[in-house]
Order: structure tokens, then C-alpha cells, then sequence
């Protein structure tokens, strides 16, 4: 579907490029289309469009930070803790 009709970019296009480039801002995907916006009446919906794959990204982001959080507690011994505790 034609999203600017200024510059001829659809969907597919902008969804693309966006992943391409690994940005979410309309501007700079408009930009790396060779295209750059010109009335802005379609920049609205594309931030729209892209915000999902946004999401998906922080969702991703997030699920590798706890990973990473998590491989790098160590235990501690029973009976260290147990002091620790008491302490």
C-alpha cells in the first residue's frame, strides 16, 4: 500500500528499510529511501506503522539484558548465606 505519496514509498518499502538500517524513526528511513519527507502528512501513520517492530526490538533488548543478568549472579555456599543471614 502507498504510505507517501510524495515520494511513491509503500509499506513493504519503508518496513524494509527500517530493519535495513535498524532505526524506527520515519525521517531517517524516508531519508535512506532517497526520499526524504516533503508535506509530512504521511509521517504520522509510518511512525505508526513502525512502532511495532520498536517494540519487538525492546521486547528482544529486554529478554537478552535478563539473560545476561541472570548468567552472571553466582551462587553462594548454603553455609555462607546461612552467616550472611545472621549477621
Amino acid at each position: 500500500m502507498i504510505v507517501c505519496l510524495c515520494n511513491g514509498h509503500n509499506d513493504r518499502d519503508i518496513r524494509a528499510k527500517a530493519e535495513e538500517i535498524g532505526s524506527t524513526c520515519p525521517v531517517t528511513v524516508y531519508s535512506a529511501l532517497q526520499g526524504p519527507p516533503r508535506c509530512g502528512r504521511c509521517l504520522d501513520y509510518a511512525g505508526q506503522m513502525l512502532c511495532p517492530m520498536d517494540r519487538e526490538r525492546s521486547a528482544e533488548a529486554a529478554a537478552s539484558d535478563s539473560r545476561t543478568a541472570v548468567a552472571s549472579v553466582q551462587p553462594m555456599p548454603v553455609a555462607d548465606a546461612r552467616r550472611a543471614a545472621l549477621a
